[in-house]
């Protein structure tokens, strides 16, 4: 080996050793080459190949980020297009990246026959009205949500979800299955039940008086929820659809299909919506059978004329499962011949989930071919399983009817459908026959130069499932930032010492290493291994660079912030000296640390540490700030995150329930409920620090509105008017529980806390928050005053993986079942007091009037 040169032997080295060991060793083994011929030459080559290595990308570069370089919003090495501020008017005609605008969307979801409290909006009730989430609404929203989260995370759709729910407006108020019951006669009463629930529904809406009646529930709640939905998103420029299952198809059919003030053949009245319909899609849909019951097809002397009323809508789809009997095709009755013509298949969501929207858009062209004289199919099957070929599907017919609510396929169809925008920009491209581009969100990257003003732990509402979750929110002068995983964001800090003239960082003792001489030793964080500290010099830190250029570029930029941030305290007044770091109100595990933000330079070093008899070198990541360096054991995970443009943005701050929508200037929203009072404040005045918001500051929140969450009906209003309050000596009080909190106890151990809304018709709205066992403390309370079969079931809770996001979404609902059973039973009775105690509306005790002053001095004397 002695004969070979210093390129070979360390190419060997390279070969024989993993890079990070021999990276750790080399420059300590070349201190014991005796010669400077031999040691400066395998320096030498140690010092090119880490060169090389930087120039390269890396697997460890996406697992364990450095952000050493400050990322733009736009990408310097590619022509990109910012679609909110322009269109195709750029420089190049077909640029190979198109970064989209972000486009509203508003999807009403109507449910067929049968019992459906699961869509009623702001109760977590299952199908049959029992506490939970069970049944198709709930799992069909969340679909959408985890899709557009993944398939379609590249596609700026802000879609907002509401549901539609008639069927209690058709049964209880009419009395209808009191009759029903009177007419039954006792055998086969599961059938008679089940048709009492569902098959009666559509001889009900057949009839004038009954039909009468859901045409004007839907039509209310539609026009209702759309005027309330445009109040609180003022300057929304979103489309609007419609998702109808079953018989909730036919009478978005019947409304789509009759101009306002128009009577239908059996005197059913249709006063109109008070909006236009983008895309209609009926799933599951007996449209085609019942206009042909109802004799609204051409048919004479055995002859059929194909021709059916279209609804008014830009496009109609129907979409049907091949078994379902309910369901049938619409296509053969506009133009015969197509009863020979298959149906559109659904692509599979399996298949394609990881592949782009281009990828995707190519693949449905190749299935949807166009067809003389449609301009767009209008039936869409799905694909049968092979379970359900052959003799099988006479028994999952019955289950196909409401397979479209966990069906992935449609929820990928209809998503497609709502990007239209997008499509139409990339049929361009396709019709130029040039490659499609890569579609990007118009958004910047998140990283630790992020000038950062506040953040802070909140409740943010998801837009599709109407849920609450908990997410990390920040905001720079720009943007809103929302994190889900607080694991991924917070860093365990080393040491930070704050940088005065007599910091300084100076060279070690070789071209890779520098040492950083801070002006008293640095405080390590509580719980930090203690650092190396070489005896002579205490509080002296030693890193080691990858390169001499990377070594120098940071004692360069450490000493240059030392220069300006000692000449900026110099020249500030005693009360201009304010915290330069980012307010932060994230609950943070004990020796966690987000105070990385606002970053001048951030970097992998590797540090020389203490590691009993002798020393070890550790990466390390570090941070420098306007006055602060700090030490971290890790960088963050920033890749994705949630992003909310404030460009002419209004800020709706609701005090009392702590409530912050804010409304960008095309109309999409979001909502998201701060943890007390003082996180309250730093919001609106950060807002107020930012010119392109615009504050409205309420004390409550307005009636009826959705963004309370719990939504106050009608019905539930007319019970507690004043005359009747005061009949009934109670005081009304209405829960929900609208999602949970993970928060430090005084111990700095996790627990969770539940968020609690109370709406009480003496003191307003108000938050709280509970722990589980303080729930089993009132449970244990109320069954000292009830008996066990008067209360509901408290919900169990189990001793492992207590903080699974899915289990504690499960814990909140039944909870918030539990807890509007107790306020049932307590209202006017003797565990009231115990049942406001808890909700923090216990009225404080009546003092004893105090003797004026002058008749206590005569008594004395």
């Amino acid at each position: 080996m002695g004969h070979e040169s210093a390129e070979s032997f360390y190419a060997y080295l390279a070969q024989q050793i993993p890079a990070p060991v021999l990276d750790s060793i080399v420059v300590d083994f070349a201190r014991l080459l005796p010669q400077p011929a031999l040691r400066v030459p395998l320096l030498k080559a140690h010092y090119e190949h880490m060169q090389n290595e930087l120039s390269r990308p890396s697997i460890a570069t996406f697992k364990n980020k450095s952000y050493s370089t400050v990322v733009t919003s736009r990408s310097s090495t590619s022509s990109s297009i910012d679609e909110a501020g322009s269109s195709d008017e750029e420089d190049e005609e077909y640029p190979s990246t198109i970064r989209l605008r972000t486009f509203n969307h508003l999807v009403f979801v109507i449910h067929g026959i049968g019992q459906h409290i699961d869509f009623r909006d702001g109760e977590f009730k299952s199908w049959n009205g029992e506490t939970g989430v069970e049944g198709g609404n709930h799992a069909f929203r969340d679909i959408f949500r985890s899709m557009l989260e993944t398939t379609f995370q590249d596609i700026p759709l802000a879609l907002e979800m509401q549901s539609i729910e008639w069927h209690e407006d058709l049964h209880d108020p009419t009395g209808l299955d009191n009759v029903f019951d009177l007419i039954s006669p006792e055998g086969a009463s599961a059938i008679r039940e089940f048709n009492k629930e569902t098959f009666m529904d559509v001889l009900y809406y057949l009839s004038p008086r009954y039909g009468q009646l859901v045409v004007d529930s839907v039509t209310q709640q539609l026009n209702e929820k759309y005027r309330v939905f445009m109040d609180e998103h003022p300057g929304w420029d979103g489309k609007v659809s419609i998702f109808a299952h079953s018989l909730g198809s036919m009478i978005s059919y019947d409304l789509l299909t009759h101009k306002p003030g128009e009577v239908a053949i059996n005197g059913v009245r249709f006063s109109g919506l008070d909006f236009e319909i983008d895309n209609f899609f009926g799933v599951g849909s007996p449209v085609g059978i019942m206009i042909l019951a109802r004799g609204d097809l051409n048919i004479e002397d055995g002859e059929f004329t194909p021709g059916i009323k279209m609804p008014h809508c830009r496009r109609y789809f129907n979409v049907y499962h091949p078994i379902d009997p309910i369901a049938y095709r619409i296509e053969p009755l506009i133009k015969q011949e197509m009863h020979d013509k298959d149906p559109v298949q659904l692509m599979q969501f399996s298949a394609v989930k990881d592949h782009t929207f281009g990828q995707l858009q190519e693949q449905w062209e190749g299935l949807n071919g166009p067809v003389h004289g449609f301009p767009y199919r209008h039936d869409y099957a799905l694909r049968r399983r092979k379970r359900e070929q052959g003799m099988m599907e006479v028994a999952f017919a019955a289950a196909s009817h409401s397979s479209y609510w966990m069906s992935d396929d449609v929820v990928l169809f209809t998503i497609m459908q709502l990007c239209q925008p997008v499509v139409d920009t990339l049929h361009r491209y396709m019709s130029a026959r040039v490659p499609l581009p890569k579609l990007m969100r118009s958004i910047v990257e998140l990283t630790p130069h992020t000038k950062v003003l506040l953040s802070a732990t909140a409740l943010v509402r998801d837009r599709c499932t109407g849920l609450s979750r908990e997410q990390i929110v920040l905001i720079d002068k720009d943007r809103l930032y929302f994190l889900s995983r607080l694991s991924e964001v917070a860093c365990r800090r080393k040491w930070r010492i704050q940088l005065t003239a007599t910091t300084k960082a100076v060279y070690g003792e070789d071209s890779f290493m520098m040492k950083i001489i801070p002006s008293e030793a640095a405080a390590p964080e509580p719980g930090a291994p203690p650092t190396s500290n070489n005896a002579s010099q205490p509080g002296v830190h030693i890193f080691k660079a990858p390169s001499t250029p990377v070594r120098n570029t940071w004692m360069d930029a450490i000493n240059e912030t030392v220069v300006k941030a000692t000449s900026a305290l110099a020249d500030e007044l005693p009360a201009d000296k304010a915290p330069r770091d980012t307010a932060n109100l994230v609950d943070l595990p004990t020796g966690k640390s987000m105070d990385y933000f606002n970053a001048i330079k951030a970097g992998f070093l590797k540090e020389k540490t203490a590691n009993g008899w002798y020393d070890s070198w550790n990466d390390r990541w570090l941070v420098l700030q306007e006055d602060h360096l700090s030490c971290y054991e890790n960088s963050p995970k920033l890749d994705f995150v949630g992003q909310f443009l404030l460009r002419t943005t209004k800020a709706f701050c609701y005090e009392r329930e702590y409530l912050i929508r804010v409304v960008a200037r095309r109309g999409a929203a979001c909502e998201m409920r701060v943890q007390n009072q003082e996180s309250f404040n730093r919001w609106v005045e950060v807002f107020e620090r930012i010119p392109a918001v615009e504050i409205f500051r309420h004390k409550d929140l307005l009636e009826n509105s959705p963004s309370s969450v719990l939504i106050m009906t009608e019905s539930s209003r007319g019970h507690f008017s004043g005359a009747q309050k005061k009949n009934k000596g109670g005081e009304w009080l209405q829960t929900k529980i609208e999602g949970h909190q993970i928060k430090l106890d005084e111990n700095d151990q996790e627990y969770v806390a539940f968020v609690i809304q109370v709406a009480s018709s003496t003191a307003g709205h108000s938050i709280v928050q509970r722990r589980y066992s303080e729930f089993a403390k009132l449970h244990r309370e109320l069954r000292k005053l009830f008996q066990p079969e008067q209360l509901p079931a408290l919900p169990g809770t189990r001793m492992w993986n207590k903080f699974e996001p899915n289990y504690l979404k499960q814990k909140a609902i039944g909870l918030h079942g539990y807890l509007n059973e107790v306020c049932k039973r307590c209202a006017n009775s003797r565990a009231q007091p115990l049942l406001l105690d808890f909700l923090e509306l216990a009225q404080p005790a009546p003092t004893e009037p105090k003797e004026p002053p002058e008749e206590e001095h005569t008594e004395k004397n």
